[in-house]
Order: structure tokens, then C-alpha cells, then sequence
């Protein structure tokens, strides 16, 4: 299976609420493997937006819910639940795990294309 790297974020803008696409080259392997600096970076961008509002990524409700899905791909990680090698990916998750995933995206919901 090929994972698309091209992820274009809904950015909302935090006056007017208008959506802003913003495109970006990730990999999935590498917001599992490099998800706090791009997280970082992500938090640090100025965003502009139509209505002639300046605003940082960090004051976004998409920048809350990055951190929410890295930090469950961390808890899952740790807990052994889920790695990602050169070599590919291991997923052995329960159905609470599923559960948990199922719920955190349903938040992400407008986030991502």
C-alpha cells in the first residue's frame, strides 16, 4: 500500500473562521518518526488569510488536534501497539485501540484532504 505524502491541512482562521488550504510534503512515516518538530514548525508558520487577519498556526484548533493524533501514535508506539521501520509497518491494536483511533480522527474530521 502507498501512502499518499501530499497532506493539504484545512487551516481555520481564528477571526473569521474561513478555511485556508495549506499544502504540505509529509510523509506518514515521518510525522510518526519527526511528529514533535513538525509540530513545531507547524506552530511557528504565519498563516494569512482574506479577511486580512495574521495568525500563527499555534492559535488554530488544527494545531490542538495534530498534537492529539501524534500523541496517540506515541502512546501506541510505546505500548508497542503500532511501529513503523524502513521495512514497513506493525499495527496490533484491540478493539478499544481501534475504538480510541476511531474516535480521535472523527475530530480531525475537516483537518485533512
Amino acid at each position: 500500500m502507498l501512502m499518499k505524502d501530499n497532506i493539504t491541512i484545512r487551516v481555520t482562521c481564528p477571526k473569521c473562521g474561513q478555511s485556508l488550504h495549506v499544502k504540505k510534503k509529509i510523509s506518514f512515516r515521518e510525522f510518526c518518526n519527526e511528529g514533535d518538530s513538525i509540530l513545531s514548525d507547524f506552530d511557528m508558520e504565519e498563516f494569512h488569510c482574506p479577511c486580512g487577519t495574521h495568525f500563527l498556526g499555534v492559535e488554530t484548533v488544527q494545531s490542538e488536534k495534530l498534537e492529539n493524533i501524534l500523541d496517540l501514535l506515541k502512546e501506541l508506539q510505546s505500548q508497542g501497539k503500532f511501529d513503523i521501520t524502513e521495512h514497513g509497518m506493525k499495527i496490533n491494536l484491540g478493539f478499544s485501540d481501534i475504538l480510541k483511533i476511531i474516535s480521535e480522527l472523527k475530530t480531525m474530521e475537516g483537518v485533512f484532504e
